[in-house]
């Protein structure tokens, strides 16, 4: 009997141990998403990466224009079709408010996203007549560059990329003015 009642205090004593460093990670990764090593501008990005068009880009064709940068990639069923939902928000707000902007969505999986794949979504959600909406896909290295500088957190689960919800709204000067996450949500405050 003593030495049941011992096992069960041992694992309600590891149980909390293990939760304890899960919140202490959770905040941390918490912390390091919004305070992360963000660059001064996203113009000092100089990797190419290829437009649904076929054309090859760097980041620096939209220097002077304010940006709505994401991050999806076309076989995802879960957290893109949530971004996706808040770009189309974002989109239908700068249409009313007037406010030129260009969404700039980058593949988090480059060994599945094309120029043909991108082309195959913007048709199947109804973005063909959108000029302003860029599909780049990049080299892996590129990708992971770029969503560590803008704070973007994504891990290959498997088949499954997991990955965070972010937007972000980039200055003409290419700094990020503000954003979206999981806990800021209002698309209204993208433009403030």
């Amino acid at each position: 009997m003593f030495r049941e009642g011992s096992m069960q205090t041992e694992l309600r004593f590891r149980f909390v141990q293990l939760l304890v460093c899960t919140l202490w990670l959770l905040a941390m990764f918490a912390h390091s998403a919004k305070a992360g090593n963000l660059p001064s501008s996203i113009y000092t990005q100089t990797s190419s990466w290829t437009e649904d068009t076929g054309q090859t880009v760097q980041l620096s064709k939209w220097q002077g224009q304010p940006l709505i940068i994401a991050m999806a990639y076309t076989e995802c069923t879960r957290v893109c079709n949530a971004t996706l939902h808040k770009l189309e928000e974002a989109q239908a707000l700068a249409d009313q408010q007037k406010t030129p902007v260009q969404f700039i969505i980058v593949s988090f999986d480059p060994s599945i996203d094309n120029p043909n794949s991108w082309s195959y979504y913007r048709r199947q959600h109804h973005f063909t007549e959108r000029s302003n909406w860029h599909f780049l896909t990049g080299t892996t290295s590129a990708t992971k560059r770029l969503a560590q500088s803008l704070g973007i957190k994504f891990w290959i689960d498997e088949d499954h990329v997991m990955h965070d919800l972010r937007i972000l709204f980039i200055n003409p000067d290419g700094q990020i003015k503000t954003f979206l996450d999981w806990d800021h949500q209002e698309v209204a405050n993208l433009f403030k």
